[in-house]
Parts: structure tokens; sequence; C-alpha cells
């Protein structure tokens, strides 16, 4: 199943001028222990490990510099690109439950290294992140809490207990991921399909449209597409239960499939099955 670009050779590190997304985070080093700067930060470091296996998965770039856009790369000695790759792996063991993929790649570049950590998502379920509680006799031995980090945007977000069922579905987080690595450039002209069905025994016509894709909401439950028709740029938004496949053709176009109908003769909108 497609999802993030990995990263794991020089030619697959970003441009500069390239900006953060949900599946890419730029650091420029590691981050340390607040009052002990010869430590990692298993929390931050399993945080940012955890909001992206609850999502799409990502890539997070050490030794990349800019905060939410690439500016430069300051590549890092051998020893602390050891350091990060072994710092990402101890804090997913560690803190994160359950355990996630993490697959750290040490990357030369001019004279050092830029260590890519690739996260891979897991769908069945969110991944957490312990913390040490206020209170710790309330907790047993040894004492244990969590947190849910997600990762919306380009920034990890702690998710509410009621809030956390909006990503338990497995086939709605598999539909989400593979909507978003459909890359940008194609998302401009994706073909979206349907079938209109006559009665109960027999189909209708089959439709086709060519959609700019411009997002998918897991919070929402939402597509977002446009199209452009005679100057006159119209939205509609697509449940994404209602999305049954999504694939890319041998050309590289992409398509996706739904169980609701594109109604293209009174305007623009979408009629889901459900309603």
């Amino acid at each position: 199943m497609a999802t993030f670009n990995v990263i794991a050779s020089h030619d697959d590190l970003p441009l500069k001028g390239t900006r953060e997304s949900p599946m890419l985070d730029f650091k420029g080093k590691l981050d340390r222990a607040k009052g002990n700067t010869t430590n990692p930060d298993y929390f931050e470091l399993a945080k940012d490990v955890a909001s992206m296996a609850s999502m799409y998965g990502g890539a997070l770039l050490i030794g990349a510099e800019g905060g939410s856009q690439l500016v430069k790369y300051s590549a890092l000695s051998e020893a602390d690109a050891n350091e990060a790759c072994e710092a990402y792996q101890v804090a997913a063991r560690d803190r994160c439950i359950p355990v996630p993929l993490v697959a750290p790649e040490k990357i030369p570049h001019e004279g050092g290294f830029i260590v890519a950590v690739n996260i891979f998502p897991i769908l069945d379920r969110v991944v957490a992140v312990w913390v040490k509680p206020i209170d710790p006799d309330a907790f047993g031995s040894p004492p244990r809490a969590y947190v849910f980090p997600v990762r919306l945007s380009t920034h990890a977000i702690p998710f509410t207990p009621e809030r956390l069922p909006m990503l338990l579905n497995p086939a709605i987080r598999r539909i989400a991921i593979l909507l978003e690595s459909i890359p940008e450039d194609a998302r401009e002209k994706v073909t979206f399909n349907w079938v209109s069905w006559v009665d109960e025994r027999q189909r209708g016509h089959v439709g086709a449209v060519d959609l700019r894709m411009t997002k998918a909401d897991l919070e929402s439950n939402v597509l977002c597409v446009e199209q452009n028709a005679g100057g006159a740029q119209r939205a509609a938004r697509v449940p994404l239960d209602d999305v049954q496949a999504v694939w890319e053709h041998a050309d590289g176009r992409w398509s996706v499939r739904v169980s609701g109908v594109f109604d293209l003769t009174s305007g623009f909108k979408y009629e889901s099955m459900a309603g």
C-alpha cells in the first residue's frame, strides 16, 4: 500500500523551499531533555513518532533547518547521526504502545549525515505514549499514564478520549492514507468514477469526472474536491465512507471510485448513497 515517500537516499531528500506536511517534519537537531542537554528527550521523540504512526506515517528529517519550510541542511557528525538513529528507535520501543515500525536512515551529505526517520502507520489503532502521572499512587506499580498525540497539519496534537474512535476504523484509515499518497502535482486532475443505479436489478450509466482534490480530512470524515467549469470554481465534499477504491494508472494518473453520484446536470454536487 502506498503511503508517504520513504526517504532512504540523497536523491530522496526534499529540495530547499519544501514545506512541512502531515507526513514530513524538519528538525535542525535531536531534541534534548530539558535541564539535561546530554540526553535525548525521549518523550518528545516518542510523541513525534506516535503522532505520525497514528495518522498517515511520515518522515522526520534531522539536520534540516527552517521550521515549517526547509531553508538549508546542516549535516550531523557521524556520532550525532548514530545517536539520533538509536534515540528514535529507543523512544519508539520504550515509550510507544503499540510499537510502530521505525526505520532510520543515515544519508551522507556534505561531509556528514542527514538522518531520515521513516515512520510507518498503524491502521487498526492509535499509538499511545506513556508519561509520568502526577499522582503515581493512583496508577499502580510501575505508574503509567498515557497521551495520544496525532499529527494534524504540521503539529502533533494530543487527542482527547472522546475523539479517539475517529481513528479506529482501519478501512477509513487505509482510504485516507491512499488519498494522502497522491502526489501534489497529480491532485490537480483526479478522475472520480461512479455507477448510477436504474433500479434494484440493473445498473444505469457509469459516470466519470476529472476533479481537483484539495484534502482528505479524517477528523471531518470528508474528501474535499473542486471543479473548474466556465471560469467558475465549484466545491463538493465526499464522505470518506463513500470512497471505495483509490489507485494509480500505469501512466501516473490517479482514479477514485465512490459509491455515491456526482450530479453534473444541475450545477455541481455530490449525492451520497447514505442520503
